[in-house]
């Protein structure tokens, strides 16, 4: 089936919604189906709870077979043109029902964006508008605009773990030249792309240690001030 995790980017959907929109639950899997072009094509989309993505398939109703050219840029012409705008609108439409969104996913990270703005009225601020460098979010000190965090989604391989895994994480300042004594390679790591000998790389994912978190947080604040608390 078809990735649609670039249309679905940020977005994170509610179960609730989904079966209430029409989709069928078979255990970590959600599935929904409609007609597409009056009947003539059938659209299947799924979505993988454990995955974490949205798919989908057009099919040829009278063949019962799958309809590539939807997806292909190179394929023109106002038929497919109008087949695509139907599938499309209707993929908008169960993001636009069914989803909320979210820069980041993962719960733990959530948890820990609602932390920061509750504790010290920090937003998380988008200074980089590439392709890129679009899942960079930095969290800064209001009085000297120095940084005392960097979320980030990274491949997994950054950090020498699997290749395929993609990886939330929040890069946190620490005590200079200590960093070593509490990577442990499991949820704290040497700072991807960043100094390791001041900052460190907290993995974000549902076993992570949120309270210790919380502290390294705090540290990385007050370490951010600066013995002045002078500017970066």
């Amino acid at each position: 089936m078809h990735d649609e995790s670039a249309r679905f980017l940020h977005k994170k959907p509610d179960l609730n919604l989904l079966i209430k929109y029409g989709f069928v639950k078979e255990d970590d899997i959600y599935k929904y189906g409609t007609t597409l072009r009056n009947g003539e094509f059938r659209l299947e989309v799924i979505y993988d709870k454990k995955q974490e993505r949205f798919f989908s398939e057009v099919y040829e109703t009278s063949f019962n077979d799958v309809y590539p050219l939807i997806y292909m840029d190179v394929a023109h012409g106002e038929y497919v043109g109008e087949l695509r705008e139907e599938y499309q609108g209707i993929l908008e439409e169960i993001a636009r029902k069914t989803c909320m969104e979210f820069v980041f996913k993962n719960d733990s990270t959530n948890d820990l964006i609602a932390y920061v703005k509750e504790k010290y009225g920090v937003e998380m601020d988008f200074p980089w508008t590439t392709p890129g460098a679009k899942d960079y979010a930095v969290l800064r000190r209001e009085d000297n605009q120095k940084w005392f965090g960097l979320l980030s989604t990274i491949k997994g391989k950054s950090l020498g773990l699997n290749e395929g895994l993609i990886i939330e994480a929040l890069n946190v300042r620490y005590s200079k030249d200590e960093t070593d004594k509490i990577w442990d390679n499991v949820h704290i790591f040497p700072a991807y792309h960043m100094n390791k000998k001041s900052w460190i790389t907290l993995i974000l994912d549902n076993s992570c240690p949120l309270e210790q978190y919380k502290t390294l947080i705090d540290q990385s604040y007050e370490l951010a001030l600066g013995k002045k608390g002078g500017k970066k």
